[in-house]
């Protein structure tokens, strides 16, 4: 049976065969002049000498070519294609298709690695036969809660476990992937976490994954990021429909994330077991995200009490529940006013009064009272296999937290 995904995601046609040991480094740039020179400056210094840049401009108006210039001039493993501007996931494949390297490496223009980042991300793969390499980042509001693991795929609470550490699988920048394993490009027709269904579509190829808890990519927010323009009209402009919420753009993708699953199966990649807890735990992962990420972006409380309201009466947020259910959890009820306004304002001053508080700590926190106040923990399983977003939430106990707990009674 042949792979049949979506029209929109094109398998890959690589012009070049591979090259052993080196990296291709895919570099996609649109008026990038402001911050390129960090980026492939950052690339230039490291440790690790083996690799090529494909720096894919995606019709670029600015200076930046004057500045990409200087490093093509004085290193040939730099080497630049401009396009006609058609976005961000063409130009990324078009980089695919030009790649000469045994490994692949996407860097943003805006961002930069540690000197050691290749050499450590190589040695990673080769050292523990793995396809793919990921690693802790720099983000000013993102975190993953990456550790030195390897992940054998062929366990199901192995991907389970590695899929739903969000920012380990929706972004495609702190990876390092055998060419091998990528079959299939970025959607073209997709503007948002784009990334995600990229990594979804290819990591079934792949059997070993290791992870470190190294911080060795640089990820800098700016202001015309698809996600920050997003998710500051929606705050700034709250009348916009709800189908503009951060967390309604992630639901949308469902149909699109099952098909791809459902050709993995199909391939015999993947267990159909396994559908649920991949295809839904975004969903919820992404129930907590939201908050986190619009309370930072300055959102009301009495704006999010409306938008939660909507959100855990959402089908897709049911069924993501549904789906837990199997593990750990059981669901009492969403639906009644005073818990939901009394979950938000909980997080709410949680937020406020911890502002040194990490992102991802966060999420965790904000797990733990949603569980106090809407889920029953069912405890008397006797192998405690705990389902990994409930482990995560429930390391969080100390006196500050229980007290937090305490007053969303």
């Amino acid at each position: 049976m042949n792979f049949s995904p979506e029209p929109s995601i094109q398998s890959i046609e690589f012009k070049y065969p591979i090259t052993d040991q080196l990296i291709s480094i895919i570099v996609p740039i649109y008026n990038a002049e402001d911050s390129i020179e960090i980026s492939l400056k950052s690339i230039l210094n490291q440790t690790y000498h083996f690799f090529e840049v494909i720096i894919i401009d995606d019709g670029s108006n600015d200076n930046s070519h004057k500045i990409i210039k200087k490093y093509t001039q004085l290193d040939q493993r730099f080497k630049y294609f401009k396009k006609k501007n058609e976005g961000v996931s063409t130009a990324r494949n078009l980089g695919l298709t030009l790649a000469h390297g045994e490994y692949i490496q996407f860097i943003d223009a805006d961002d930069a690695i540690e000197p050691n980042y290749l050499d450590t991300m190589h040695a990673l793969i080769t050292q523990h036969k793995a396809d793919v390499a990921i690693c802790q980042f720099y983000h000013p509001i993102f975190q993953s809660n990456l550790k030195n693991k390897r992940f054998n795929l062929n366990q199901i609470e192995h991907f389970t476990e590695l899929y739903s550490d969000t920012l380990a699988m929706i972004v495609p920048w702190n990876k390092l992937w055998k060419r091998e394993c990528l079959k299939l490009g970025f959607d073209h027709t997709v503007h948002f976490a784009e990334d995600e269904l990229f990594n979804l579509a290819n990591i079934f190829n792949a059997k070993t994954v290791i992870t470190t808890d190294l911080k060795l990519y640089h990820y800098t927010v700016h202001d015309h990021s698809c996600v920050n323009t997003a998710i500051k009209n929606d705050v700034l402009y709250p009348t916009i429909t709800k189908e503009n919420l951060l967390f309604s753009r992630i639901v949308s993708l469902q149909p699109k994330r099952e098909a791809i699953i459902q050709n993995a199966i199909q391939e015999g990649l993947v267990s159909s077991n396994i559908q649920n807890n991949i295809l839904y735990s975004r969903v919820l992962d992404f129930f907590f995200w939201h908050l986190v990420i619009y309370l930072h972006s300055g959102a009301t409380i009495e704006r999010l009490i409306i938008d939660y309201k909507y959100i855990v009466q959402h089908p897709i947020f049911i069924k993501s529940l549904e789906a837990k259910e199997n593990w750990t959890v059981k669901i009492e009820d969403l639906k009644k006013e005073k818990l939901i306004n009394n979950y938000i304002n909980t997080c709410a001053h949680i937020f406020y009064e911890n502002e040194h508080t990490s992102p991802l700590q966060f999420t965790y926190m904000f797990r733990a009272v949603f569980f106090h106040n809407f889920l029953q923990l069912n405890t008397s399983r006797s192998n405690n296999s705990y389902d990994v977003d409930i482990s995560l939430a429930l390391t969080f106990t100390d006196d500050k937290l229980l007290k937090l707990l305490a007053m969303s009674s």
